[in-house]
């Protein structure tokens, strides 16, 4: 890891950290809106993903898998619930994208913060929404993500998103 300080942070901010997030999947029957998050939050089961930048969460629109990872078998389909947001996201399989032998053979997609992404992104046919774009151009995170983060320094907000994974 190291310690970066960002234009106009003063503070320094550990990067290269890996942090792991859990979606909730969505149960059968789940009502939309505040009823899912309360379902959700109970739920047993969860697909955990790694991120190094927790801060673009917000600008996830899938979750994806290998299809011959027996661990999400039985998931292939499902919707998951956003950590952060009330919002769903898909469960995808693909075999080149996820290589199951490495962390939680799950990967989260942000195309509009990472090339392969949003590579992945367009080779589903606009399947997904590949301009879902979290960060203003001063660095700070937009209006995406909702308050208490909008308006935040991209690595401030690093810190708030942690804490309320958490």
């Amino acid at each position: 890891t190291h310690r970066i300080a960002g234009a106009g942070n003063r503070r320094r901010v550990e990067v290269g950290l890996i942090y792991k997030v859990a979606f909730p999947v969505v149960g059968e029957g789940e009502a939309e809106g505040e009823a899912e998050a309360e379902a959700s939050e109970q739920a047993r089961e969860r697909v955990w993903v790694a991120t190094t930048r927790p801060e673009t969460l917000f600008g996830d629109v899938a979750v994806v898998v290998h299809p011959d990872d027996p661990r999400y078998a039985h998931l292939h389909g499902a919707s998951l619930r956003h950590p952060l947001l009330p919002r769903r996201l898909p469960l995808l399989t693909d075999d080149a994208f996820v290589d199951p032998a490495l962390g939680t053979g799950a990967v989260k997609v942000t195309p509009a913060h990472s090339h392969a992404d949003f590579e992945f992104a367009r080779r589903r046919g606009g399947l997904l929404d590949m301009s879902l774009d979290v960060l203003n151009d001063d660095g700070t995170l937009n209006a995406v993500c909702g308050p208490p983060f909008e308006g935040v320094d991209r690595l401030d907000a690093r810190r708030l998103v942690v804490d309320a994974l958490q």
